[in-house]
């Protein structure tokens, strides 16, 4: 028997449909004025498809030393700073997972704490210049290395692990540290994705960081130079600005280095998707 369509359904479809398209339009419209030869974009022939195609933007872009150099430092960043968060999280949550742990309950009150108030930018700022970080990479990892919401999500998955798989560990000889790395951490793969996931798309999107801890431009990541390029009027490619004036659309440059730097998250995203599934419903339901 087919299921009667409702007024509920084609409403719903149609809000649906008009989110896909909103959500669609600006990475088709970029798309198109990237692909397209510079004298139609002056002209705005340009709408969802490219005119006078062509690659010489990507191409440009693509040689060029300084987006070169922050899409290396942006693999770079994301790469430390994903294993360090992980590493920290999941060593952090596993003591506070235990209900005999000494001065879990202050933790946990800490942690909470945590959540709702900050130190502000201003303190983070002299923090970061005390502790001699600044211009370095650890100033875009260490701070955000601890997430309160991701121990608590840690704390929540180790809880529902049974007690008599450390238990047998524990009358077999092992030690905390050997349960820990050997036993918790392995059976905590599709946790430590799902982490993966967040902390990766973390610091490949970080922009207010890098912004406030970073001046000089050898270090910038990708997000850094791409609001020099869209916000700025000048470009931080210096020597090869009025080459690029003169054979290229400034706005098609623009967004052809937004597109390649959407690429890596559309190629990575579907093959992790159900990580990130898991992730969100992990500490959802305790079982």
């Amino acid at each position: 028997m087919k299921k009667k369509f409702t007024w509920f359904d084609c409403i719903n479809a149609a809000l649906l449909s008009l989110l896909c398209i909103s959500i669609l339009f600006p990475f088709f419209y970029m798309l198109a004025i990237s692909l397209s030869a510079k004298i139609e974009v002056m002209q705005g022939n340009v709408f969802l498809f490219p005119r006078g195609f062509n690659l010489k933007s990507y191409s440009y872009m693509l040689s060029s030393s300084t987006i070169g150099l922050a899409f290396l430092n942006t693999l770079k960043y994301t790469v430390i700073g994903t294993a360090v968060g992980v590493l920290l999280t999941m060593i952090s949550a596993y003591p506070l997972s235990k209900k005999e742990f000494f001065g879990r309950k202050l933790f946990m009150k800490i942690i909470v704490f945590t959540m709702i108030f900050n130190g502000g930018i201003i303190p983070n700022y002299l923090l970061i210049l005390k502790l001699g970080l600044y211009n370095s990479m650890w100033a875009l990892v260490l701070p955000v290395a601890i997430n309160s919401v991701f121990i608590i999500m840690t704390i929540t998955f180790y809880q529902a692990i049974p007690k008599e798989i450390e238990e047998s560990a524990m009358i077999d000889g092992a030690s905390v540290y050997g349960i820990l790395f050997k036993i918790i951490m392995p059976v905590s793969k599709p946790l430590a994705a799902a982490l993966s996931l967040f902390f990766a798309m973390y610091h490949y999107n970080s922009y207010f960081l890098p912004l406030i801890y970073l001046n000089k431009k050898v270090l910038y990541p990708l997000q850094v130079v791409l609001k020099d390029m869209v916000i700025s009027t000048s470009s931080l490619m210096e020597n090869q600005r009025m080459e690029a004036v003169n054979e290229y659309a400034q706005v098609s440059l623009q967004y052809a280095t937004i597109i390649i730097s959407v690429i890596p998250l559309l190629i990575l995203f579907p093959i992790i998707q159900k990580y990130f599934i898991k992730g969100v419903m992990i500490g959802a339901v305790k079982g």
